[in-house]
C-alpha cells in the first residue's frame, strides 16, 4: 500500500488527490468517501469489510506481531477465508480441496472471529496479558526500588569511610603528640644532667689545669677514674617508628572492603499457576 495514507489509493491512480476516509482490510487499501460507496456496490468487494482511516490509523500504530499476521494463504496466494479446527489454523479455498480429510472440521473464518471473544481461550489470554502487565510494573518498581536502596548503601559506606579516617587522624594525631612529649622530656633531662655535670666539677677541673704540671700524674690518674666512672660519657637520644605503624603504609591498603552481591528478590509474579494454587 502507498505510504501516503492520507490520499485514496484508486483516485491516486487517477491522478486525483481526494483524501482518504476508509481502509479495506480485504484489498489492503485507502478509500475516499465516492471510491468507498462504488467498493460497496460492486459485486466484486461489496462483501469487503472496511474501517474508518482513524481506526486504521490505530491499527497501524498496534505492535508488529500483530499488524504482520498474515491474510493470505503462503502456498495458494488466496486470502483466508476458513478455518480448519482440527488444525487450528487458517485456510483459503483452494487448502479445502488439499484437506479433504477435515472438511467436517473447516467453519468459515468470521465464524471463529465472532464467537473469539466469549471464547474461554480469549478469556485467558487476557488475563495472562493482564498479569503480564502487572508482573513489568511490579519488577519496574521493584528495580527503582533497587537503585534507591544501593544509592543509600553507598551513602552509608561514605559515611563510614569519613568517620574512620577522621577517628584514624585523631588517633595518629594522639600517637604524635606523645612522642614528640618524651622526646621533649628526653632532651630536657639530657640536658638538665649535663649542666649538673659540668656545674659538679667546673672547679675541679680548674684546679687540675693549674697544677697540672705539679701533679701531672696524680691528676690523670684522677682524670682516668673519673672517666671510668662515666662521669663525662655523652648522651645520645634516638628514636624508631615502631614497626606496627610502619607496616601501615605497606599492609593496610584499604579502610574497608566494598562488596556487591544479589539477593533473591521477594516479589511474586502472577500467573496462571499461582491462581490455581
Amino acid at each position: 500500500m502507498a505510504s501516503n495514507i492520507s490520499l485514496c489509493g484508486i483516485c491516486d491512480l487517477r491522478h486525483l488527490s481526494n483524501p482518504s476516509t476508509h481502509w479495506c482490510q480485504d484489498c489492503d487499501e485507502v478509500l475516499c468517501s465516492e471510491c468507498k460507496e462504488h467498493h460497496t456496490l460492486l459485486k466484486a468487494t461489496r462483501g469487503h469489510p472496511t474501517i474508518p482511516i482513524n481506526d486504521y490509523q490505530h491499527y497501524q500504530q498496534l505492535p508488529a506481531f500483530v499488524t504482520d499476521i498474515k491474510q493470505y494463504c503462503d502456498i495458494h496466494n488466496e486470502k483466508y477465508q476458513n478455518y480448519c479446527q482440527r488444525h487450528d489454523c487458517p485456510i483459503c479455498c483452494k487448502c479445502i480441496q488439499d484437506q479433504a480429510k477435515c472438511t467436517e472440521n473447516i467453519v468459515i473464518i468470521e465464524t471463529v472471529v465472532k464467537h473469539a471473544k466469549t471464547s474461554q481461550i480469549f478469556q485467558d489470554l487476557n488475563q495472562y496479558v493482564s498479569d503480564l502487565q502487572s508482573n513489568i510494573t511490579q519488577m519496574r518498581s521493584a528495580r527503582e526500588d533497587n537503585l534507591a536502596k544501593v544509592a543509600d548503601q553507598c551513602k552509608s559506606a561514605i559515611k563510614k569511610i569519613l568517620e574512620f579516617r577522621i577517628k584514624l587522624n585523631h588517633h595518629l594525631d594522639a600517637v604524635e603528640n606523645d612522642l614528640l612529649t618524651k622526646l621533649q622530656e628526653a632532651e630536657s633531662k639530657c640536658s638538665q644532667q649535663i649542666k649538673e655535670g659540668i656545674k659538679q666539677h667546673a672547679s675541679e677541673l680548674y684546679l687540675m689545669t693549674r697544677e697540672i704540671e705539679k701533679q701531672v700524674s696524680e691528676k690523670e690518674k684522677r682524670l682516668t677514674s673519673l672517666m671510668e666512672n662515666k662521669r663525662f660519657d655523652d648522651f645520645t637520644v634516638s628514636f624508631e617508628i615502631d614497626t606496627n605503624i610502619v607496616s601501615i603504609l605497606s599492609d593496610v591498603k584499604v579502610f574497608g572492603t566494598v562488596s556487591m552481591e544479589t539477593v533473591p528478590s521477594n516479589e511474586k509474579l502472577f500467573n496462571r499457576y499461582s491462581r490455581l494454587a
